[in-house]
């Protein structure tokens, strides 16, 4: 019988992480072949040639001018920042030092 906390229907006497699976060990030899295979240096040097280079080749032919265009945006946002910095600097250098910082004008 259910108890009323168990909404997920899944048998929680299954999920021992004690009890040996066939699927466990099965994928465990498959990532440990495909890492010894990648790791010649006659494999790797084909996953780079036919596979890699390209792909980055296609990444930067498309998206090279998005590129250029965000870092120049980045750097007109810096310099206006800068330049606001410097001229709310300048306002409050040049003021006189009493306790109001911005004095309301009636």
């Amino acid at each position: 019988m259910k108890s009323i906390n168990d909404k997920s229907g899944i048998n929680n006497s299954s999920l021992d992480t004690n009890e040996s699976s066939f699927i466990g060990p099965l994928v465990d030899r498959i990532i440990n072949d495909i890492v010894s295979e990648t790791k010649k240096p006659s494999n790797r040097k084909k996953l780079m040639h036919h596979f890699i280079n390209p792909v980055l080749q296609d990444i930067n032919d498309k998206y090279f001018f998005y590129y250029i265009v965000i870092v120049i945006l980045l750097i007109i946002i810096v310099i206006l920042l800068s330049l606001l910095l410097m001229k709310e600097y300048s306002t409050n250098n040049n003021s006189s030092n009493t306790s109001n910082i911005y004095p309301i004008n009636v």
